[in-house]
């Protein structure tokens, strides 16, 4: 992991507007199963960003938007947009993501953020 957090930074070096690092990043930074590779500020701020360049409308993104909100102790936003992001994966067919947002959006609710598991 602390691998790739120096790639997905590297990358947004090169391009700062890059909605899929600044995705990836946040992701990490809001759900990494280590401790100590979470930072929930810094993750909401590259989910944000990644959010608006996607127009707002990406699942994907809202979901590592929601898991950021959590980490940040922000719940009330997290399943705002962990639920918008289940009606756009809803309506896009994508019952795997549905679910999985479900899941977490249980966690949010509980005021609990989501954390990876060791596999």
């Amino acid at each position: 992991m602390d691998e790739a957090i120096t790639h997905y930074q590297k990358a947004l070096q090169i391009k700062s507007d890059n909605a899929e690092a600044q995705n990836n990043l946040a992701w990490v930074l809001a759900t990494a199963l280590q401790a100590s590779l979470r930072n929930g500020h810094q993750a909401v701020e590259l989910a944000q960003q990644a959010n608006q360049l996607a127009g707002g409308e990406n699942p994907i993104i809202l979901r590592t938007l929601a898991a950021a909100y959590a980490k940040a102790g922000r719940f009330s936003d997290a399943q705002r947009s962990a639920q918008k992001a289940m009606a756009l994966a809803r309506a896009a067919g994508q019952s795997d993501l549905v679910e999985q947002l479900n899941g977490e959006l249980k966690l949010y609710t509980a005021g609990l953020p989501f954390h990876q598991e060791s596999k």
